[in-house]
Parts: structure tokens; sequence; C-alpha cells
């Protein structure tokens, strides 16, 4: 079986769960025999890197105001895809991840049309063009049933797109409904919400994402000491919550230090993070970790701590 798996963007460096995710998935399903070539936008990681047989590399043309004038971008790297496939082997089976910088519309290319379909659904992107179910002005938790109206604040957009937003979010619904053969959710308030949009749940065949660790991750021979730190680690952006954790632990009398490992998101937010972290010598950022370097950092926490303001999957 000859599978595509698209995603928004690689595992590279900077890669965020949804990366991670696919990276896991290709590996096992090359452990399985299959052959595995991976879409997404943007440059493949390095060789020594690759877990798929193949990258199949797209331009990224999506302009930051995504989903407005969304046809004409998604059809733009449709045109693309169908470049890339032109001259390889019939697709078997499409797994979509995520869809941001590719679209939907590649899979209507004479190559994939009639072709089965999947999805991992790894946040709410199907629902919600700014992918969180956060309203980013509060940061109060939204509902896939909010008006489209209301996603243009989040997405800084002119009144004028909202007809594109409205238009996008009902064509993603519909997708899901009519192309999709099965759709994996990761947790019961995702499937809930994707309900609520009138996605059939029919098509949902599990609940939870089951992640292999990976084999540097070691286990410990014997139960270690309680824990030398906190740690925080994850994307560096608002709604991973790291300025209510850095509130909180500046009050609290722990002595304990807080270790922060994170990936590059938000530049502004970064730089005003690190400001605060700087003003309590507590606290400890670490440089990038690698992948393999995470099993031993949470070896030796005492607690790994998860402030974030958005449903997490």
């Amino acid at each position: 079986m000859r599978i595509l798996l698209t995603t928004h963007r690689f595992a590279d460096d900077n890669a965020g769960g949804t990366e991670i995710l696919a990276d896991d998935l290709a590996r096992a399903l090359k452990a399985r025999g299959l052959h595995v070539s991976w879409l997404a936008a943007g440059e493949p990681p390095l060789s020594n890197l690759r877990t798929a047989d193949e990258y199949l590399s797209l331009p990224v043309v999506f302009d930051d105001g995504y989903p407005a004038g969304w046809r004409a971008q998604e059809a733009e790297q449709a045109g693309h895809v169908e470049q890339l496939l032109a001259a390889r082997p019939p697709v078997d089976l499409v797994h979509v991840l995520h869809f941001s910088r590719t679209g939907l519309e590649f899979l209507d290319v004479p190559a994939l049309r009639g072709v089965p379909v999947v999805a991992t659904l790894t946040d709410y992107t199907a629902v919600c063009p700014d992918h969180q179910l956060v309203v980013r002005s509060t940061g109060t938790q939204c509902t896939a049933t909010a008006a489209s109206r209301d996603c243009l604040g989040c997405l800084n957009a002119p009144t004028n797109a909202l007809g594109d937003v409205a238009d996008w979010r009902a064509r993603n619904v519909a997708w899901l409904n009519g192309r999709a053969r099965a759709v994996w959710t990761q947790t019961p308030h995702q499937a809930t919400e994707l309900a609520k949009a009138g996605v059939d749940q029919g098509k949902v065949v599990r609940d939870r994402a089951c992640y292999g660790l990976p084999s540097a991750w070691a286990p410990l021979a014997t139960a270690g000491p309680a824990g030398q730190y906190l740690l925080f680690l994850g994307r560096c952006s608002p709604e991973k919550g790291l300025h209510l954790l850095l509130d909180a632990f500046r009050a609290a009398d722990t002595e304990l230090p807080l270790l922060i490992a994170t990936v590059p998101d938000d530049t502004a937010y970064e730089e005003r993070m690190r400001a605060l972290a700087a003003a309590d010598p507590r606290v400890r950022w670490l440089p990038q970790a690698s992948r393999a370097d995470v099993g031993p950092l949470l070896a030796d926490a005492r607690a790994l701590l998860v402030p974030s303001q958005w449903w997490e999957n």
C-alpha cells in the first residue's frame, strides 16, 4: 500500500505535537511494510532526520490572512500537488493530519480523485481557522458553534473576509462528512466540539491517540529520587500559558527550580517570557532540546506543569 501522509509542515527542529505525531505515524507505517510519502509545505528536514521514504515539499503559498482568499490559494497549492504526483505511482490512501498550509482542494486533483481519505485531527482547525478554539484577545474558551464573524478578531481579518471564513468552515465539515472514510480525534472534548459543528460522529473511530515512546527514551531501571525540579515543556506561545505559570511560580515559596524547555513559536511573546524568567533566580531556561533529550528531562522532574489555556489534545 502506498500512503500519502499530509501535514501543514514537516517535523523540523521546531516541531510541535502534530509534526511529532506524523513522524511517529510514518515510522509505524513503514515498520509494517507500507510505503509512505510525506506531503507538506516548506523545507523537509535534513536527510539524517528522515523517517518517511520520500518528502514531497510544497511552496509556502498561503498568506497570513488565510482562510481569507482560500479558494485561490488552495487552487494554486492543488496545482503544485498535481505536478508532484504526475510521474509517481498511484496512491492507495491519503492520511490528512493538518491542512492549514496545504488546504483540501488538492484531494480533487486527478491523481487523488476517488482515492480513500482518512484524517487525524490534532486540534480544532476543521472548525476554527485559528486552530485552538481560544479567543485570542481574552484567552477564554471558544466553541465550534461560534459565528464566523467572531473569528475575524482572532485572525485580525477585515470584515470583508467574513464570507470566506464562513464558506471555509462549511467546506471543511462537508469534506469530513463526505470524503473522509474515518476520522481520528484525540480527546472526547475535541469530538464533542466537532459534533457541535455538524461533523458526522459515525466517522469518528477513536477518541484518543496513542503516542509510541521514542526508542531513545529507555525506561528507568529503578525508581529514582522524587525529582529535582519542576518542568515546563512546549511551544512558546500564549495559548500554552507560560505567563500564567511564571506568575504563579514567582508567588510560590517553593525551593524547587523551574526548568523551561520550549521550541520557538511567537517571538514577541517569548521575549516577554524570557524577561519574566530572568527576574527569578529559581527559573532556568534551557537551550532548545532535541526529542531524544526529553526523556531524561522528564525522568528527573518532580512534576510536568501544563498551564495551557486551550483544551490540549
